[in-house]
Parts: C-alpha cells; structure tokens; sequence
C-alpha cells in the first residue's frame, strides 16, 4: 500500500529474476534476497486487467489457480475498461472467460474490482474453491454479464451481525462421539485428546495391553 501510495503502478516478473543464492551473489550482489523478491511480489499479487476503447482488444480464457497471496492493493481481481481514455474511443473491449480456482488472500480492499461502459462486454467470471479472508470495503461490479462463485468464502475485516442472527454452532465433535464442541475438554465423554494415544471412552478399555470390555449398564 505503502508503495502504490509513492507511485509503484507496475512490479516486474520473475522471469528475469535469478534465484540461485550463489549466482545471485556473483552477478547482483547488492540486490534483495531471492526470498524477499517471492515474498513481496507474493504480497503484492492480485489479476489485474486494465483495457479501453482506445485499445480495443480481446482477452480471453484467463486461468489462475492455486495461488496464495497476502495482502493485495486494490481487489483480488480487477478489470478495469475504464483505464485512462475510458469508453472515448472506437475500439470496444471485450474481456471473457476469466477463472480463479483455490485462490485465497489474507486481506484486501475488496475482492472485485470491475468497471466497464455501454458496448464493451465483461462476461463468465468464475470463483471456485476459493477464500479470501480481511476484505474492508464492499465490492465494485459495473457492466458484468455472468458471475459465478462455487465454494466461495468472503471473511469481513469486521465480522457484521444480522439483525436477527444467532451464534452459528460449534462443528460436531470429529471424534464421533454425537457431542458438539472441544473434544479435548476435560469432562468430554471421550476423555481428553491429547497423550501417546486416541483416548477412549472411560472404561472401554482395561490396562494397557488388553482387549476391550463389554460395558456394563451403569457404565454406559
């Protein structure tokens, strides 16, 4: 943020980029880190598509999976048919097909940006699988034809509350005994989870090394 707010408008590849320690020593010894290059360009990372209808164009078929990424400086996903000369132009843009599968962001403004104008097409963008947590402000959608999110989590910075709503309950106990709530608490049925071993229900089994025992009525 810090960087955008000072001019950065762009962050090269790293296809330029050498990694090997050693030969980074040799050849830009007075560099960044290898490391610290991947993790601020990883914390700066978001898909960002800027066009308008003085360029024209099409793009299509965009896919971007499996990324994790920490804070970004706009959106997630930004495309933006409004950059610099906007709709003044002859040339309308068209933007399509874009996907983005098991992404997941540790906070951003928002997770859409996307502006476009009369005679320009933004259509099927999927979110799949994905999850982005400390989103501030809500989104911006101007102009899209198909969104489409399957298994989508939007985390709020501040967690807001229906007027109604109720506390969500706890996720069932993963140990299977019925019970919802900390399986390691120490009056759970299962006893607690922690030790060398899965802790079983009190007087199922006997000392170490033997079998199991049939409950009796007062034990059950």
């Amino acid at each position: 943020m810090r960087l955008k707010a000072a001019g950065l408008d762009l962050m090269p590849g790293g296809g330029a980029e050498v990694f090997s320690p050693r030969v980074r020593r040799e050849l830009c010894p007075n560099k960044t880190t290898g490391a610290d290059w991947l993790r601020i360009v990883r914390e700066a990372h978001q898909l960002r598509i800027k066009t308008n209808a003085v360029r024209g164009g099409f793009l299509e078929n965009v896919f971007m999976r499996n990324v994790t990424i920490g804070r970004v400086a706009e959106a997630v996903l930004t495309i933006d048919l409004l950059y610099e000369e906007g709709a003044k132009g002859a040339f309308m843009p068209t933007v399509r097909n874009v996907h983005l599968q098991n992404v997941r962001s540790s906070a951003s403004p928002r997770v859409l940006f996307i502006t476009s104008f009369p005679g320009a097409t933004i259509d099927n963008i999927t979110f799949r699988d994905c999850t982005f947590r400390g989103v501030q402000k809500t989104e911006v959608l101007s102009g899209v034809g198909t969104l489409t999110f399957r298994n989508v989590t939007i985390e709020p910075a501040q967690q807001p509350k229906g007027l109604n709503s109720v506390p969500a309950p706890a996720a069932p106990c993963p140990r299977g005994c019925g019970r919802r709530g900390d399986a390691g608490r120490p009056d759970h049925p299962l006893g607690r989870a922690e030790g060398p071993g899965p802790a079983h229900r009190r007087g199922v089994r006997g000392r170490q090394g033997q079998g199991p025992r049939h409950l009796s009525p007062r034990h059950a």
